[in-house]
């Protein structure tokens, strides 16, 4: 029989926990206090897609996972295999595709040739130019130094190797005839043999030498240097600037000269000749950066003598070249106004030493 009354309202609420009686809570608004919350359920509507299932935390802050050969890209292993495949099969299975021929590439040496130079000297037609060049070359040296002996070579290093042939006593006696000139008696080169060539330096005090001409311009640069460090102007471009002024006006010295012997109808002189005797004046030159460096008073006394005597040096050496008639002229063609033009460029030559020693001496 059923129950009614409170016994009957108890006995309902324990076997429907979640049932609630009027004027009184539910049991369930009084959760345990060790229990987790419940979630309210959200009614999912019709059609909708089903919900996302929620992470835990642990899922959530997770490390990502580690990628194979350190993140980097692999390719896989058969994609190489698959290109070379590619390459080597025929070109009827892939239409549209031909095989890029090799190239011939021309040396390192070759391949930095500007203008594509390398390209055709590496061509047949290059190859046969060069060996031909090549060729030519080799036995115009051969046909030069000789087939024999090198006698071609020989005669060759001989131009410049008698203007080295000098002794001590030959430089020492050398550098007095420069600076005292006046006391040389004769100035008539030397030869071995009537009609033969000219004796060595050392052999004849009145012979051209280089030796003494390069020496003395070397010293004569690394004096002008040491002067200007004694005093404080010293600076990287002075004994460069110092050995361009003084090869740029020896070598505009040599060519006046030249043009003066040609236009008096002198005879010939070698080129080596005219350099070494202009050369010479590098030695008063050093002298009178000496002699200032010493005392400044004897700057412009020592340079006046020595511009003096070199001028007298030189007039007395090419005497003989300039007033003795070439062969071409003959001694019947020589007038009065022939030797009145010589003697005037003979003086000329001597007057231009003092502005040169000025020039080159006020560099110090």
């Amino acid at each position: 029989m059923s129950k009614s009354g409170p016994s009957a309202q108890r006995d309902a609420r324990y076997a429907h926990p979640a049932a609630t009686v009027q004027g009184e809570a539910s049991f369930a608004a009084y959760p345990h206090p060790h229990s987790h919350p419940q979630q309210p359920t959200i009614p999912i509507p019709s059609g909708a897609p089903p919900p996302v299932p929620q992470q835990s935390y642990s899922q959530q802050y997770a490390p990502p996972p580690a990628f194979p050969n350190g993140g980097m890209y692999a390719p896989p292993q058969n994609a190489a295999q698959s290109v070379q495949g590619y390459a080597q099969a025929p070109h009827s299975q892939y239409p549209g595709y031909s095989a890029p021929q090799p190239q011939q590439q021309p040396p390192p040496a070759m391949a930095a040739l500007p203008f594509g130079l390398g390209e055709t000297l590496n061509s047949q037609l290059g190859r046969t130019l060069f060996d031909t060049a090549a060729t030519r070359f080799a036995q115009s040296q051969r046909e030069f130094l000789g087939e024999t002996g090198g006698a071609g070579a020989d005669h060759f290093l001989r131009i410049p190797k008698v203007y080295f042939a000098v002794s001590t006593s030959y430089v020492a006696r050398k550098l007095l005839l420069l600076l005292f000139p006046l006391k040389n008696k004769t100035w008539t080169r030397r030869r071995l043999d009537e009609g033969g060539p000219y004796l060595p330096p050392r052999e004849d005090l009145n012979a051209p030498d280089l030796y003494i001409p390069a020496m003395a311009f070397i010293t004569y640069v690394l004096l002008v240097g040491f002067i200007s460090g004694t005093a404080g102007t010293f600076t990287p471009d002075v004994m460069a600037s110092t050995a361009s002024l003084g090869l740029l006006v020896l070598s505009l010295e040599v060519l006046a000269i030249r043009l003066g012997l040609y236009l008096v109808r002198a005879r010939p002189v070698p080129w080596l000749d005219l350099v070494a005797f202009r050369g010479y004046k590098f030695v008063g030159l050093t002298v009178v950066l000496l002699a200032s460096a010493l005392n400044r008073v004897l700057f412009w006394p020592v340079l006046l003598y020595l511009a003096a005597m070199m001028g007298i040096f030189l007039m007395r050496t090419y005497r003989k070249l300039v007033l003795v008639p070439s062969a071409s002229a003959g001694a019947a063609s020589v007038s009065a106004e022939d030797t009145a033009k010589k003697n005037y460029f003979l003086l000329g030559v001597a007057a231009i030493q003092f502005p040169i020693y000025w020039v080159l001496a006020r560099r110090a």
